[in-house]
């Protein structure tokens, strides 16, 4: 066959599902709806009492709750609603002073 300088090409869907180990998951919150307009329900993959921190992307607290207690099955209602539509980092500081947790959240209006 001739070289015509035309190549064809096909097209195959792959599914490919990646875990994450529970040491990954132990350092995250759960937040969602993500993104959000009005309220954001956050928990956390294990039973936590501390500060949470809400802050821009200027690094600006814009939420702060002291003496949060999360967990899978206790998530917390935060609302949302009167910040800027952007991006925001969450985080859990224990009480304890063990590692802190965080999420990303987008605002949108």
């Amino acid at each position: 066959v001739p070289f015509t300088g035309c190549m064809g090409s096909a097209t195959e869907t792959v599914d490919i599902t990646i875990g994450m180990s529970e040491a990954d998951e132990a350092g995250r919150l759960i937040v969602f709806p993500n993104p959000a307009s009005r309220e954001v329900m956050i928990a956390s993959p294990v039973r936590m009492i501390g500060t949470l921190i809400v802050r821009d992307q200027r690094g600006r607290d814009c939420i702060r709750l002291p003496h949060a207690a999360l967990g899978q099955d206790r998530p917390l209602s935060v609302s949302v609603g009167h910040l800027n539509a952007g991006l925001y980092q969450v985080s859990l500081v224990p009480e304890d002073a063990g590692p802190a947790l965080s999420a990303r959240i987008m605002v949108v209006h």
